[in-house]
């Protein structure tokens, strides 16, 4: 079960039986991509973090906003890609958040769809996954 999980997680940024963080579950994403922004349970954060979407051109089609305690997890499902700058903006520009996570990116390979992950290494660098499977045709 705990793999399950964690595989959930990692693929869909979905939380569940979490002892620190709050349960938040949005399934599968369908979308274009998906981003997890952890942060600070404080008025106006939301509002923050869409105004940064909204100024890129983002458009969100599906969101969700959990919180436990002092802190609380949204995910984003967007119509486009989620660009580093944006990511960078919204982690360094808003007080509170505490980490954002590109969960899903699709993009176009060889003819195929494909979905693309991030991995982020120790040092707070990053790297560009490639899952094996095609999404689409």
């Amino acid at each position: 079960m705990a793999v399950k999980e964690l595989t959930d997680y990692l693929e869909n940024g979905n939380i569940k039986n979490s002892v620190n963080f709050p349960s938040c579950d949005m399934g599968m994403c369908q979308a274009e991509s998906r981003v997890a922004v952890l942060h600070m349970n404080i008025p106006n954060m939301i509002g923050q973090i869409t105004a940064i979407l909204a100024e890129q051109g983002m458009n969100i089609s599906d969101m969700t906003n959990k919180s436990r305690d002092k802190y609380a997890y949204t995910l984003l499902d967007l119509e486009h890609k989620a660009e580093e700058s944006t990511i960078q903006k919204a982690q360094g520009a808003i007080k509170g958040v505490l980490r954002v996570r590109v969960v899903k990116v699709t993009a176009r390979f060889r003819g195929r769809t494909v979905t693309l992950d991030k991995q982020e290494r120790k040092d707070g660098s990053c790297k560009t996954i490639y899952l094996c499977q095609a999404v689409g045709g």
